[in-house]
């Protein structure tokens, strides 16, 4: 909640811009509690903020959080989520990647109160599979507004249903419409469980929708967090003047031939994260050392000296 400060700072620089503002937050036992209440900032700045992402704490393999021991998981952080809206949202509506990893919600924002976007899912469903090609302009509500009579247009047989849905929606809200005299803002929720990186499960990295572009295609986060060095730290071919190089990442410079050891030598000044928090360890446990040798030099000092 400290950092509202500063995330509305942030809002305001992008007011009025042709941008869809997003938020990511990760959850964890320091800051669990205080996800109603970050929900709530979210909800009063929907008319700048798009998606907010809560991404569950995990051992990715970088970073000083391990395995989580508080009870984090997409259902609590749900409930939270719900606390901060006063309204329960239909997270199962719309399927993004594997149901382990990521739940997707969307709500409607009038006057302050928080509308369920998912709550018929067969409709959503049906809806979504007509529009599949369209590639709605996310940063023009007139844009959008045309594109979606141009699907009706083109899918008489939703005109019904859409109608039907659209106006249990508008009744439904209708009395705080008209306090905002017709404005609406739209408020997407995600949440993503990352995977430890020693508890990588195969059926979730291969229905990955959360990726990294590599040299090799995009790929699982989850995967390339775990082996982060296998993929960051390889030399990259280049061809320079018909000639064959090779990109050293640490040095960044271009060589001849291929490095034979890619390494990282991490100084107190450039370490970061868990790296850090292990050079650390190793300084103190050798002040330790230091201080059991001096402590044995005064040992047998003294021992010397009752022998004198």
């Amino acid at each position: 909640m400290e950092l509202n400060e500063i995330c509305l700072e942030y809002i305001e620089r992008a007011r009025g811009l042709p941008i869809s503002v997003f938020f990511n937050t990760t959850a964890y036992d320091g800051n669990f509690h205080e996800i109603p209440d970050l929900v709530k900032f979210f909800v009063a700045q929907s008319d700048v903020v798009r998606f907010v992402s809560f991404q569950l704490q995990a051992d990715t393999g970088r970073g000083v959080l391990a395995e989580r021991g508080f009870d984090i998981t997409q259902a609590s952080v749900a409930e939270q989520i719900y606390k901060g809206t006063g309204t329960k949202l239909n997270f199962g509506a719309i399927d993004t990647g594997h149901s382990s990893c990521n739940r997707y919600a969307m709500s409607l924002i009038t006057n302050g109160t928080v509308y369920d976007l998912m709550d018929e899912p067969e409709f959503i469903a049906r809806f979504l599979d007509s529009t599949a090609n369209i590639a709605f302009n996310r940063n023009s509500r007139r844009a959008v507004v045309g594109q979606l009579a141009d699907w009706v247009i083109a899918n008489p047989d939703m005109i019904t249903s859409g109608v039907k849905w659209t106006s249990k929606k508008l009744w439904r809200m209708k009395a705080d419409m008209i306090k905002t005299r017709g404005k609406v803002n739209k408020l997407s929720f995600f949440i993503h469980n990352f995977m430890d990186a020693c508890h990588l499960e195969k059926e979730r990295v291969d229905a990955c929708v959360f990726m990294v572009a590599t040299r090799d295609g995009p790929m699982s986060m989850c995967l390339h967090n775990a082996k982060r060095d296998n993929y960051l730290l390889q030399p990259i071919e280049v061809k320079v003047e018909n000639k064959l190089r090779f990109w050293n990442p640490v040095t960044g410079q271009l060589q001849d031939g291929v490095p034979q050891k890619i390494e990282v030598a991490h100084t107190r000044k450039t370490a970061r994260g868990r790296t850090k928090q292990e050079m650390e360890k190793e300084r103190a446990e050798a002040r330790a050392g230091d201080e059991d040798d001096s402590d044995e030099l005064e040992e047998d000092s003294e021992s010397e000296s009752l022998d004198r």
